[in-house]
């Protein structure tokens, strides 16, 4: 019988799930006191022996539900407990907040940092690329439709970050709309529709 800390998560998923994802957060991290809860975004606490997972995965599919969230502990459980230096981050966070754009700058921060994460985590363990080609494919989807609003609205900044996460993942967020997605960016960034 589980017997651990109640979280939020109870009301979202299962109590096998959580046993899951509490069970894979330990192995990981090898703390057997580490928990899982879910937060607006995923994070690893190693003070407070938490990961938290994302409330973005809530409301998919259980097979949809159960991929993101593992491939949240996977990037916290593999990647920040063990490869992400916390002196570092809080020093580039100060330096974000003198940035012109201390939002764009932290954001492009977190993409580039999950991405590196995720490289490492499918190196040490390769049965992780499953679980990371599920979570992008949920992804590309959602993006592809926040990408038509952020244009609507001509929000270039968060544009520009799903197109920079398409790219990297290669979800061709910018195929079919090439002309419409390039035409706002090139105020700002000469040649950018060019080919």
């Amino acid at each position: 019988m589980f017997v651990g800390k109640l979280s939020l998560l109870d009301d979202k998923i299962d109590s096998m799930l959580h046993m899951q994802l509490v069970d894979l957060a330990r192995m990981l991290t090898r703390n057997k006191k580490m928990e899982v809860e879910a937060a607006f975004h995923a994070h690893y606490e190693e003070a407070a022996g938490l990961i938290a997972v994302s409330q973005f995965w809530w409301d998919y599919s259980l097979l949809d539900k159960t991929a993101g969230m593992k491939s949240d502990v996977y990037l916290r459980g593999i990647g920040s407990a063990w490869y992400t230096d916390a002196a570092a981050v809080n020093a580039y966070l100060l330096f974000c907040q003198t940035a012109v754009l201390p939002k764009l700058a932290n954001s492009l921060f977190a993409l580039c940092e999950e991405r590196r994460l995720e490289r490492i985590c499918r190196k040490r363990r390769p049965g992780t690329s499953r679980v990371f080609a599920h979570r992008h494919r949920l992804y590309t989807a959602f993006f592809k439709h926040k990408l038509r609003a952020h244009l609507t609205k001509n929000e270039f900044a968060d544009a520009a970050l799903l197109l920079i996460y398409g790219w990297f993942v290669g979800g061709g967020l910018e195929r079919g709309r090439k002309e419409n997605i390039h035409i706002p960016f090139r105020r700002f960034i000469p040649n950018a529709g060019a080919n």
